[in-house]
Formats: C-alpha cells, structure tokens, sequence
C-alpha cells in the first residue's frame, strides 16, 4: 500500500505564496494552495506534489475542503491587507483543530521620514480619502479594486481619479461598474517598474499617488522612487500590524517538522566587462528566474537593481561581494530557492567563482562563463589571444615586466586606472619603457575610453583623462625575441664590482638542481652580486626570490643588478643568515652560496621553515664540503647528492687559444628521501 503523505493547505495568491509553493516543489509534502482567481492559478508554479484550487470561499468551504483534503497544517500567505480572508482562515482553522500558521510578508516598510514633504502616512483608504478631499490634482489609485467605491467620496472623483486594477475580468468589470472607464481605468498586470509607474503617473498628469505598504514584494520602493522623480506626492496607507512567522522561519519550521531539505540551486553567473547587453542567453535566464539576486552594487546595477531593496520585477537582492558573507546570508534566507550570484567579467578567468564555488560546496554550484573585459579589447584591437601572455592587478601581485618579456604580447587586467602609472613605472625601470601601452575603461559602456601610446611617456600624456573604474591594459613589445629557455646567462650581464660571483657554468648547473618550477619561492642565502639570485628569478617569473647577503656592497650590486636586467619579482634582504631568515615566508627551495661558517645553523632554520625544502650548496672549500658531509651523515633522513664541476674557459695567447682552469666548485644537494 502506498505510504500517504502528508497534506498542507496554502493560502496564496501572493510573491510570498508564490514563493512558498516554489520552495515546497519536490518535497515529500502534498501542498494544496488555494488562490482567488483563475489568474492567480497561473501564476503557480507546477510539479507532481502541488495541486492548485482557484475560487472564493467562506471560512465553511474551507473547512469542508480540509477535512476533504486531510490537512494537517494551514499556512496563510494572504495579502497583508486582504483581513477578511486572514479572519475567515484562522476561523476555519480553529473550528477544525488544525495548527495555522501566518507568513509574514518582508521587505522593507515605507517610513515618513524617508520622504519628508511627499509623502502622507494614513491607516486606511478612508483616511486616504479624507486627506485627498482637501487637495487639487489628479490622483492614481494604486490600492486595488475592491475599495475604489470609496474614493466616490472625493468631490470630482470622476474627473480626478485614475484607478489602476489587475487585467482580469473581475477587476475590470467591478471598476466599471462603479463608473470608472475609459482612460481613467487602466487594466495592467504587474510586476510595474520604475519606469512604467513613472509613465503612468506622467500619462494621467498626476499630482498625488495613493498606495497600500505592500513592503518590496508589492513593489513599493519603485511606486515611491517614480513619484519622487516626477515630483509627485504620495499617499501611502500603512500595513496593518500583525503577528506571525517570516519566510525564512516558515520553511525552517518545515523542514523540521517534517524532516526534508529543500533543493536549491545557486548559480554563478559572470556579467561580463559592464553592458548586460553582452550577457549570455544562459545568465539572462538565470537573473531572470532568479528569486534573489546577490553581488557587489556594482553588479546589480548593471542588472538593473540596486543594495538590498527590490530588483527587476521586484527581485530580491543583496549587496555583497565577500563569499563567506555570502554563504552566511543564503544559509539564513532558505526561502530562495533559485539564487543567482552576479561576478564581474568571465567567471573562469581571474574571477571570485572558484573559491567562491569552494566556500559554497561546489556540488551545489552551477557556472556560467561571461565575456571578459580582454576579450573585448582584444576584439577592438584585432588582437588575437592565443600566444599573448595573460595577468592581472585585481587583488593581487603579478610580474608585469617578466610577463612581457616571456611573451612581447600580455593582456592583463588592472585593479583601477590608478594601476596604469605603476605598471608604466615598472616597465620604464625594467628596460621596457618603448612597449605599446593600450589602456580601455568602462569597455562596452557609454563612457569607454581606450588610449595608447609608451609606456615611458603614457602617464604623461593620457592618465589624467583617464576615467575611474576597472581597466584593461594590452602591452606589446615590439622588438620582442623568444626568450631563452636555458639557464646560464653570460657574466657579462652582471656588474661585479669586487664581490664574488658565481659563473655562468656552474650557476647553470646549480639552477638545474634547484629544478625551478614558474612559481617557485627561493631563498638565496649569502647571495653576492645576485647572479644565482637574479637569473632564478627571471627563470621563475610566476615566484618570488629573497637575496640574503650581509655585505652592504653586495646588496648595492644586486640592487643594480635587479634594475639593470628588469626583475621584479626579487627582494634584497640585508643581514646576516640565519637570524635575517627568521622573517621571510617558507620557501619551496633554498641555494646556498656563503654561510659564513655558520651552515648548520643555517641549515636547521631553513628545515624549520619547510622540513620538506630543497637545498642546493656550493663549496669551494674543503672546509665547506666536510661541513655538508657531516650534516648528511647526522640527518639520515636526508638524501645527499654531491657533484664536483671544474671547467676551463679559451683565452687567446697571441695567435693561438689556451684554455685556462677555473676553480674546481663542489654542489651538494640535499632533500629528504621520498616515502
């Protein structure tokens, strides 16, 4: 026998009804929701578990329709204004024992002060009346059809009055009858924006407006902000004060008493560069069908809303940007069922989805791609992507200088136009300062500006135009060549001074065993002129390098050495190891050039920092070689790699080449033994 589930009653025929059937959509409850109209029915949403009845019924009928249906619990998610039928719900659910619940509507309540000179604050639509009957001017009725009769009172009703009413044959039928017709009965159905109330308000001249507290699901807040901006005043009858449970504690109490989850799906949805007319199909259809919407103000501008008020068709939305604020809010608002996160740009390029999708659970999350601000001016440019580098300054810290050596071409996103002077800067300093700089804002907005020129006289010439917001930059190096992928770069590129400097043979074989990945962090203690230091980090451009050295001219040296070959992501520490390596981060490799006697000291703080580092020394001495060879011999957990490497370079000796032996140099490794 098919086990019987159980039966709620839902009185709807609201946003909140509407949104209650929704949530309650293939959940083990048999939902019976009652709406007034047939045009109410419509509006239901589907599904194999809710069944809707429209028709008026007295509070004998409804009990009649319980006991028929078994219901074991009436929710009422009537009108905040609609008494009569709350009083003839919670009378039926008395007389049959049931337990009744009512769903508070939410959203935000008008308050006089927000509108000083305005708008009028009455209790009832006979207030409203009595108020309006000492003033002059049109007035549209935005309350409904069931108490236009009322407004009769008004001398002149007929010339004065405009009665806006649902599109449905009750309604129309009722106004006219009461004499309102023509174009002072205006059938339309909702949701009304903004710009349709304002059109309204302008068709029938308007001086005054009269309409009910119905909070930002009734589409309050833009009935308010029309009539503000055209200069018309508004009579706003207050909500009646009740008690009851909102939403969110509604579907809670649910969920717990009948021991469900309800689905929910959350999308992330990128906008793309700033026009939603450059949205795709998929996002249109996910804002749209959203029941709120959430993202930086930014965001729900660009959709069409605004902070935490009503959005498109009176949607939900919340400004936020941060995801643990906004995993906070959905878990406390469960009734949004369909949740759409607007991000900027596209969603898989340098975009807050991905730990935002990590924060949320990514098995609840559904992606969709938007176009990014570099597709756009790679378009506008006819710039193909494919083989330019890609970066960018929103948040975080990119090396702008190596990105266009390694490639002569880099897209890269900017924070700001505040960013353009400091990437200018950068690549002037680094040697780069010809490269083409162009610069686009507020792409595919009304506002877009796109600007170029070099990077050494950019600033100069356009960063005063330049308008605030996000920025795309395309940076192109016209005398670009390939970059060397082997490391060894000849000593000659370095300035030496009287500090020693490893050479180009044996660093090549150092960098080799350092086995450098793009993002590697490097310590290089007792660093000299830099040269392992320097060329590690050009390697490494997607790293970072810390040159440890205590001699104050060799830091000097490094430092011109940094400037001389365009590195940036290199960072001069002066001290003495192993105390100056107390306060770098932990490093993913270390290379040891100079300990200054004091190697297992050296080697002890650096294992602290990362037991699983690679370390990489060079000894010229017999003295620093016996000193490795005891520490491997002490620490068997340790694997000890040693290498000796003695090379000779040609001289010419008048006509003839002599080769001439360097020192023989001793490279040691030592990482631990893997599981």
């Amino acid at each position: 026998m098919k086990e019987r589930k159980d039966s709620i009653l839902l009185f709807a025929g609201t946003t909140e009804g509407r949104n209650l059937a929704e949530a309650l959509r293939q959940t083990p409850l048999l939902v019976w929701v009652c709406v007034a109209t047939d045009y109410g029915r419509e509006l239901e949403p589907e599904g194999e578990n809710i069944h809707v009845r429209a028709g008026r019924m007295d509070a004998e009928e409804m009990a009649r329709f319980a006991r028929e249906k078994e219901i074991s619990l009436v929710l009422d998610a009537t009108h905040p204004f609609a008494r009569e039928a709350t009083g003839q719900i919670r009378q039926m659910a008395e007389a049959c024992g049931l337990e009744y619940w009512r769903v508070l509507r939410g959203g935000r309540t008008a308050k006089p002060e927000e509108a000083p000179g305005e708008e009028v604050r009455v209790e009832s639509v006979k207030e409203a009346v009595a108020y309006l009957k000492h003033t002059e001017g049109n007035i549209l009725i935005t309350t409904g059809g069931k108490e236009l009769k009322t407004y009769q009172e008004l001398p002149d009703w007929k010339n004065r009055c405009y009665a806006r009413v649902l599109s449905t044959p009750e309604a129309v039928e009722g106004a006219a009858a009461l004499g309102f017709q023509g174009a002072h009965l205006l059938a339309l159905q909702g949701p009304f924006t903004e710009e349709l109330n304002r059109a309204l308000l302008g068709q029938v001249r308007a001086a005054w407006m009269v309409t009910k507290d119905s909070g930002s699901p009734g589409g309050l807040e833009e009935k308010l902000e029309a009539a503000r901006k055209a200069g018309v005043r508004t009579v706003v009858i207050g909500r009646p004060k009740e008690s009851g449970l909102e939403m969110e504690e509604t579907l809670r109490r649910l969920q717990k008493r009948y021991g469900f989850i309800i689905p929910r799906e959350i999308v992330l949805a990128g906008t793309g560069p700033g026009s939603h007319r450059l949205w795709t199909r998929e996002v249109r259809e996910a804002v749209e069908g959203a029941d709120v919407l959430i993202g930086a103000r930014r965001m729900l501008e660009q959709a069409g809303a605004s902070g935490n008020s009503a959005g498109p068709g009176a949607k939900p939305c919340f400004a936020e940007y941060r995801a643990e604020e906004i995993r906070k809010y959905i878990e406390d608002h469960p009734e949004f069922r369909r949740i759409t996160v607007l991000l900027s740009g596209d969603t898989g390029f340098y975009s807050g989805a991905r730990n935002l999708a990590r924060v949320l659970g990514k098995e609840r999350v559904r992606i969709l791609p938007g176009i990014s601000s570099v597709s756009c001016l790679a378009a506008k440019l006819g710039e193909p992507l494919e083989g330019a580098g890609l970066g960018s300054l929103h948040g975080k810290q990119e090396n702008v200088t190596a990105l266009v050596r390694e490639y002569g071409r880099v897209f890269l996103l900017a924070g700001a136009a505040a960013d353009i002077p400091e990437v200018c800067r950068r690549l002037t300093e680094g040697g780069l300062g010809h490269t083409r700089v162009t610069a686009g804002c507020h792409l595919t907005e009304p506002e877009e500006r796109i600007l170029e020129g070099r990077a050494e006289t950019f600033c100069e010439q356009y960063c005063r135009e330049m308008p605030d917001g996000l920025a795309v930059l395309f940076l192109h190096w016209q005398e670009w060549e390939s970059p060397r992928v082997t490391p060894g770069l000849p000593d000659d590129r370095f300035v030496r001074g009287k500090v020693p400097m490893t050479k180009s043979e044996v660093r090549s074989v150092i960098l080799s065993r350092l086995a450098l990945r793009r993002h590697t962090r490097l310590w290089d203690i007792g660093a000299g002129t830099g040269s392992v230091a320097l060329e590690a980090a050009l390697l490494g451009s997607g790293g970072h390098v810390w040159a440890v050295e205590e001699n104050p001219e060799g830091t000097a040296l490094i430092r011109e050495n940094q400037n001389r070959l365009g590195v940036e992501n290199l960072t001069v520490v002066e001290g003495r190891a192993p105390e100056a390596l107390e306060e770098l981060p932990e490093p993913d490799a270390v290379f040891i050039g100079g300990s200054g006697g004091r190697l297992e000291e050296i080697l002890e703080t650096v294992r602290r920092k990362n037991p699983k580092v690679r370390v990489v020394l060079s000894a010229i001495t017999l003295n620093t070689l016996s000193a490795c060879l005891r520490y491997g011999e002490a620490h068997p957990e340790l694997k000890l790699e040693t290498v000796q490497i003695q090379t000779a370079r040609s001289r010419k000796a008048g006509a003839c080449q002599l080769m001439q032996g360097m020192n023989p140099v001793w490279i040691v490794t030592l990482e631990p033994e893997q599981e």
